[in-house]
């Protein structure tokens, strides 16, 4: 399943792609020992969402709650069924 929204702006990367991209940046800092938000903002602050490292450490932290593990990510272009989940929670797919 391949997830595009309305870009940011022209050129710019989806919403929800730069969620798949925060979820997976979530995982590798949290797998590697490293603080979380300094490590998302590095990814998010290129597309001005610096700002949103809090809101997508909390998101990613209640998400792992819900699915009692953690969460699963994919590789590359492939989404895992988890962000698969999480995308479609997101915009409403799936209740």
């Amino acid at each position: 399943m391949t997830y595009l929204s309305a870009p940011l702006e022209d050129g710019a990367i989806s919403i929800l792609a730069l969620i798949l991209a925060s979820a997976r940046r979530w995982r590798e800092a949290h797998d590697m020992g490293l603080p979380v938000q300094p490590h998302l903002f590095t990814e998010l602050a290129p597309e001005g969402g610096g700002v949103l490292a809090p809101v997508i450490d909390s998101l990613m932290h209640l998400y792992e709650i819900v699915l009692r593990r953690p969460v699963r990510v994919g590789r590359e272009g492939g989404a895992s069924l988890d962000e698969e989940l999480l995308l479609d929670l997101l915009t409403g797919t799936k209740q």
